[in-house]
């Protein structure tokens, strides 16, 4: 009866000191996320799956996202505490949702 108790401690203690190790690093993961839709964004124009107008929306939510992470990390020495990170991380993942959904409706510009 104690060995699988025992087995099950060390498993959590194991996956808790191990964490950290797998976090990103700091703002690096936030960055690459705004990066990879920026470009995400550019294609769209490129390819034409998305107008000028849902370029120009998604790309004003994005730059809207940048601006309250940079507000953010002033108000704490260029750190966020993780109910900040959760709110942009949240942010993004919207914005990433419309991005796809604009990217795939089917609907193309007639003179594309």
């Amino acid at each position: 009866m104690k060995k699988p108790i025992v087995a099950v401690a060390l498993g959590a203690l194991t996956l808790i000191v191990a964490a950290p190790a797998f976090a990103a690093p700091s703002g690096w993961e936030l960055e690459r996320r705004e990066q990879w839709m920026e470009q995400r964004i550019n294609q769209g124009i490129r390819d034409g799956s998305l107008d000028r107008r849902e370029a120009a929306r998604v790309q004003r939510e994005l730059r809207s996202i940048r601006m309250e992470e940079r507000r953010m990390r002033s108000f704490h020495h260029g750190r966020l505490d993780e109910r900040e990170r959760a709110t942009l991380e949240r942010r993004l993942d919207d914005l990433n949702q419309r991005i796809h959904w604009l990217r795939n409706n089917g609907e193309r510009a007639p003179w594309r």
